[in-house]
């Protein structure tokens, strides 16, 4: 995944990002934008891919 942005990033007055999935809330910051946007990507990718793997076992039962 490539930075959110290629330069230098101020934000000084965020210090948390609000999520909303579902009906779950969460806060969430890992210490600049472009980190805590590359952790949201990753978590995504590995719930897909889990969900793939689940998707793979019950085509191979049937």
């Amino acid at each position: 995944m490539k930075n959110f942005c290629q330069g230098e990033l101020s934000t000084p007055r965020l210090e948390q990002m609000h999520l909303t999935r579902d009906e779950d809330c969460e806060l969430q910051w890992e210490g600049d934008l472009n980190t805590t946007i590359k952790h949201m990507f990753d978590e995504m990718n590995m719930q897909n891919s889990q969900a793939v793997e689940v998707t793979d076992q019950l085509l191979q039962m049937e």
